[in-house]
């Protein structure tokens, strides 16, 4: 991808974890609120490895603006208006979301949703 064997692995685990979030997703019933805001997070991380230069500086620049806009991402969208409405289900994808990608982003969880049920 990059050819910075750092850069290229947490790029690859950033597309594995929203891989694995999508699994997850298939397996409950999840709101549209989620499938959108997925969706935010799959169209900005295909912007960003559009956006990869050729040397090694260009590629941490637009991988460090990518973090800068998901983490204001998360924190701005999540936990979603549906939760705690008639509209939730409590399949708690919101906070499994929130946890993966604030995982990846080293940042702490905390588990804002109040879902009830266990998140991974």
């Amino acid at each position: 991808m990059t050819g910075t064997p750092e850069l290229d692995a947490r790029i690859r685990a950033l597309v594995d974890l929203l891989n694995e979030t999508v699994g997850e997703a298939n397996k409950v019933e999840h709101c549209l609120d989620l499938n959108d805001f997925f969706e935010q997070i799959t169209s900005l991380t295909d912007d960003m490895l559009m956006q990869l230069g050729e040397s090694p500086g260009d590629v941490i620049k637009t991988v460090e603006s990518f973090q800068a806009e998901l983490n204001a991402m998360l924190e701005s969208g999540l936990p979603l208006t549906a939760r705690g409405t008639p509209a939730c289900n409590d399949c708690c994808m919101c906070s499994l979301l929130e946890s993966h990608a604030k995982d990846w982003l080293g940042l702490t969880f905390s588990n804002r949703a109040g879902c009830d049920s266990e998140v991974a």
